[in-house]
């Protein structure tokens, strides 16, 4: 149908292919496409496990009707370390708001003419 093509094209296909079990049954070896035109990528998924940390993505696999290895991804939580600063050095906190606040309250002349207390 014409509108399902549309519908397919504009809204992002997550996809992970299980591939393999972890020894031990710790896990799935898994093969992921976060896009249409995105590159593979090779991870593993462990259960969630109540104490520790969760170090990656939380996510839901719905296995599809096609081929139960094939799942779809849902992401529900992303916990992967932010991108690092586009610069070196400290953070660059010092916006113009902040200097006309400084200004506001510390520059300029002290008033004369009386006691400070």
């Amino acid at each position: 149908m014409p509108g399902d093509e549309t519908t397919r094209t504009t809204k992002k296909r997550d996809r992970a292919v299980i591939v393999g079990e972890l020894a031990e049954k710790k896990g799935l070896a898994v093969l992921r496409q976060r896009g249409e035109d995105a590159p593979v990528e090779a991870g593993v998924v462990r259960g969630v496990r109540e104490g520790e940390p969760i170090t990656g993505e939380l996510v839901n696999l719905k296995p599809t009707a096609e081929d139960p290895r094939v799942c779809d991804v849902e992401v529900l939580h992303d916990a992967r370390p932010a991108a690092a600063a586009a610069h070196a050095g400290p953070a660059r906190v010092a916006s113009e708001a902040y200097r006309s606040g400084w200004d506001a309250l510390f520059g300029g002349q002290p008033p004369t003419g009386g006691d400070l207390n």
